[in-house]
């Protein structure tokens, strides 16, 4: 019997221990991607090197439902995400390749929506 109130005991120790962490709430960031020191202006934008790591990448945050919204405007890109802090975020942009080595430049913002809405892609 004692055996197993101490068995229970150390199950159930590391769930207390977490008990009392803070859960951060979720934010919202944009992400700004510009052309970095690596760009080749002579080069497609699918023939840059890592380009198909960023795309990858891309696919993973929104396979992770991190990725919200994504697309691009005159010569950048942009993405809103989701994370807890522009760290966390920061920590997901630095896996891509692209931004690693320079091909692109990532920028990221805190950003806060004032008006719900839905955006559905054009057919």
């Amino acid at each position: 019997m004692m055996r197993t109130i101490l068995a229970c005991l150390m199950l159930a120790l590391p769930l207390s221990l977490h008990a009392n962490e803070p859960v951060q709430p979720e934010k919202f960031f944009l992400v700004q991607f510009t052309v970095g020191p690596a760009w080749v202006p002579d080069k497609a934008p699918h023939e840059q090197a890592h380009f198909a790591e960023h795309s990858a990448n891309l696919k993973r945050l929104r396979t992770e439902g991190k990725l919200l919204l994504g697309g691009r405007y005159a010569d950048k890109g942009i993405i809103i995400v989701r994370g807890s802090s522009e760290s966390e975020v920061r920590a997901e942009l630095d896996q891509d390749p692209s931004v690693a080595k320079g091909t692109f430049i990532a920028v990221v913002y805190p950003f806060a929506p004032f008006y719900d809405g839905c955006v559905e892609r054009p057919k």
